[in-house]
């Protein structure tokens, strides 16, 4: 059985966790988006501030898949179907 650290919190079950990394006093989170796992930086060090942003960055996610915008923007892919759906619309 997997133990859980005491630096772990499950802000919502199964969707929403917050977590510091060894050697870091800076928290993390991983959220649940369309039934994928996403990692962020917090950039908090205090435990109340790094909720609220990691809830924060939740919502900003939710709302981004809902509009049809990307909720992850690293991929050159990404980015590249937003500028063809940009220019394609410009064109009409």
């Amino acid at each position: 059985m997997v133990t859980k650290k005491e630096s772990t919190h499950q802000l919502i079950h199964r969707n929403l966790t917050l977590y510091q990394r060894e050697h870091s006093a800076v928290w993390q989170c991983r959220y649940k988006v369309d039934s994928k796992w996403i990692r962020a930086t917090t950039k908090e060090t205090q435990f109340d501030l790094a909720v609220n942003k990691a809830k924060e960055l939740l919502v900003e996610a939710e709302i981004r898949k809902r509009s049809g915008i990307p909720v992850v923007t690293k991929r050159f892919k990404d980015i590249a179907m937003l500028a063809i759906d940009r220019m394609e619309r410009d064109l009409k």
